[in-house]
C-alpha cells in the first residue's frame, strides 16, 4: 500500500516537472539538413534561428558578388555615380577569369549602364561584369578589392578576406557563413539590390557590341530556370547563388511569408544526379527544409503588450496616491511557438528614481516615466518607454502641504526658526528667573518686616514696663522735686527716640521690583 502511495506521488511530481519544462522552454528539434555551414536568421530583428559551424572558414564562390554589388550601390547612394551612368568595359575585363566561368558575354570596349552591369552580376552571376563594376567604382580592381576588405571589417566580419571581385577560387579568398550573413543582411537593406535579385529574368538593352541580353536568374527558389528545376518556394525573393568545385553549392536566400522574412546562408552543399538530366542541389534542398522548419515552428508573438499595467507608482501632490504605467509600444519577437513568454527577463528603470526625486503631480496620460527592456539569456529582444495610463491632476491641499514642507526644509528658514526658538527659550528662562528671584526677594522683605515689627514690639513692651516701674516708684515716695532732678532721662529719651525711629524711619526700597515695574 505504501509503495503504491509513493509511486503515485512520484508520478504526480514527474508530471508537474514535465509540464513546467514544456511551458518554460522550447523543445524544438533541429531541421534535417546536410550542408556543413549554415546560418538561418530573421532579417527584421536579427534573431538567429539555426546555425551550424557558422564560423568555419569557407570559399564564398559567387556569393562574393553580394559584396561587389553592395559597394556599387553604396557609391550610388553617396552620389558618386548613378544607375544610368554609362560604363565602358576595359581590356582588363577578363582578368583572373576562367574560360568556363559564368558570364553575360560582355566584351572589352562595350558600354553598359551601371544598372545593366548590376543586373548581369546578380541575376546571371556574370564574372566579367564584376570586374567592370570594380574599375568604375575604384579606378582599379586592386583598389576595389581593398575596399571590399575594408567594408567587410566595418560590418563586423572577423574571418573574411577577398582577393577578387567575383569569387573564383583563390587561397587568399575566404570567408565564413556568419560573415556572409552580415554582408547579406546589409545588402538587402538597400532597395536597389532587393529589386534586382528578385528578378526571375531581365533584359539588358542592346549595345554596340551586343544585341539585347535576356538573363535568367540562377536562383531556383524564384522558379525553374535553365540550370535547376523543382525548387520554387512561395515568397522567395533573392539573393545569390554560388558554385565552384572548391566551395561546393552555396546559396544566400531570402523569403517572406506571413510577415516573417528570413535570410539563410548555406555553404558547401553537394549535388547529385536525378537520372533525368537534372541535379538534386543540396543548397536549394537545405534552404527549403530550413524555411519549412522555421515557418512551422516559429511565429511573431507579443512578449510585451501595450495594454499591460507594468506597475503602480506612488505619486505625491495628486488627486490619487498612485499612477499606473504601461509600455508605450509592444515588443514582438520571432520565437518558438512552444516557448512561454514567462521565460523573458524584464529590466525596468524609472527616471525619477534615477534622479533621486519623488514622482509628483500633475501628470498627463502618456507622459514618459521610464523604460523597460525585454531580454533572455543576455540577448535583448526589445525595449520601449513606460508611460502613465491616465492624467493625474494637482491636489491644492497636497500642494499647500508640500509648499509648507518645502518652506520648512529650507536651510535659511530652519536657521531662523532655531534662532527664534532659542530667543523664546532665553526669554522664558529670564522670566522664570525673574519670578524665582522676585519670590525670594518678597520673602526676604516680608521676613525683614516681621523682624522689624518684632523688634519694635519688644522695644515698645520694654518702654511700657520701664514707664510702669518709674510710675510705681514715684507713687511710693513723697513728691520732692529737686532743682536738679536725679532721675535719668536717658531711657525716656531712648524710648522716645526709639518710638520716633519706629514711626519716622524711612522704609527700605525694593530696587529689583522697581526695575521690572519700570
Amino acid at each position: 500500500m505504501k509503495k503504491n502511495k509513493f509511486a503515485a506521488i512520484f508520478l504526480l511530481l514527474a508530471m508537474l516537472v514535465s509540464l513546467l519544462c514544456t511551458t518554460s522552454a522550447s523543445a524544438l528539434t533541429e531541421p534535417e539538413v546536410s550542408a556543413p555551414n549554415i546560418v538561418l536568421a530573421d532579417t527584421a530583428t536579427g534573431e538567429v534561428l539555426f546555425t551550424r559551424d557558422e564560423t568555419a572558414r569557407v570559399y564564398p564562390a559567387s556569393l562574393t558578388k553580394i559584396m561587389t554589388v553592395l559597394l556599387a550601390v553604396e557609391a550610388i547612394e553617396r552620389g558618386e555615380t548613378t544607375l544610368t551612368t554609362p560604363v565602358m568595359a576595359s581590356g582588363n575585363i577578363t582578368k583572373d577569369l576562367e574560360i568556363d566561368g559564368s558570364t553575360a558575354g560582355i566584351t572589352a570596349g562595350e558600354i553598359l549602364t551601371l544598372e545593366g552591369l548590376l543586373q548581369c552580376a546578380l541575376v546571371a552571376s556574370a564574372n566579367e561584369a564584376c570586374n567592370v563594376i570594380a574599375e568604375h567604382i575604384s579606378g582599379s580592381m586592386e583598389a576595389f578589392v581593398n575596399l571590399m576588405n575594408t567594408r567587410a571589417a566595418e560590418l563586423g566580419c572577423t574571418d573574411t578576406h577577398f582577393a577578387n571581385t567575383h569569387g573564383l577560387p583563390n587561397e587568399n579568398h575566404y570567408t565564413t557563413a556568419w560573415d556572409l550573413y552580415l554582408i547579406s543582411r546589409q545588402a538587402i537593406s538597400h532597395e536597389i539590390i532587393r529589386e534586382i535579385c528578385a528578378m526571375k529574368e531581365v533584359t539588358v538593352p542592346a549595345t554596340e557590341g551586343s544585341d539585347a541580353r535576356t538573363l535568367r536568374n540562377t536562383n531556383a527558389l524564384l522558379g525553374d530556370n535553365q540550370f535547376y528545376t523543382g525548387y520554387y518556394y512561395e515568397g522567395a525573393s533573392g539573393l545569390k547563388t554560388g558554385h565552384t568545385s572548391a566551395a561546393g553549392y552555396c546559396l544566400a536566400a531570402t523569403v517572406e511569408r506571413d510577415g516573417i522574412e528570413l535570410l539563410s546562408i548555406v555553404m558547401g552543399a553537394k549535388a547529385t544526379e536525378r537520372g533525368d538530366g537534372w541535379l538534386d542541389v543540396g543548397s536549394f534542398e537545405d534552404t527549403v527544409k530550413l524555411y519549412d522548419w522555421a515557418f512551422a515552428n516559429y511565429s511573431y508573438r507579443e512578449i510585451l503588450r501595450t495594454t499591460e499595467v507594468v506597475a503602480d507608482l506612488p505619486i505625491e501632490m495628486g488627486t490619487t496616491d498612485v499612477v499606473s504605467v504601461r509600455p508605450q509600444n509592444s515588443v514582438q519577437a520571432l520565437i518558438p511557438n512552444d516557448l512561454s513568454i514567462s521565460v523573458f527577463d524584464r529590466s525596468i528603470t524609472y527616471y525619477h528614481e534615477q534622479n533621486g526625486e519623488p514622482l509628483v503631480a500633475p501628470l498627463s496620460a502618456g507622459d514618459v516615466l521610464g523604460e523597460i527592456v525585454i531580454s533572455r539569456d543576455g540577448k535583448i529582444y526589445g525595449r520601449t518607454a513606460l508611460v502613465s495610463t491616465k492624467s493625474i491632476t494637482l491636489s491644492r491641499m497636497e500642494y499647500i502641504k508640500s509648499e509648507i514642507r518645502g518652506f520648512f526644509r529650507n536651510t535659511a528658514v530652519r536657521i531662523i526658526i532655531i534662532v527664534l526658538v532659542l530667543l523664546v527659550l532665553g526669554y522664558a528662562a529670564l522670566v522664570v528667573r525673574y519670578h524665582i528671584l522676585r519670590r525670594a526677594h518678597v520673602r526676604s522683605v516680608q521676613a525683614a518686616r516681621r523682624e522689624r515689627d518684632r523688634r519694635a514690639a519688644e522695644m515698645a513692651a520694654q518702654a511700657t514696663a520701664e514707664e510702669e516701674q518709674r510710675r510705681a516708684f514715684v507713687d511710693d515716695k513723697p513728691a520732692i522735686v529737686p532743682d536738679d532732678p536725679f532721675w535719668p532721662d536717658a531711657p525716656e529719651e531712648e524710648s522716645a527716640s526709639a518710638g520716633e525711629g519706629a514711626s519716622t524711619a524711612p522704609a527700605e526700597r525694593d530696587y529689583f521690583e522697581e526695575f521690572f515695574k519700570n
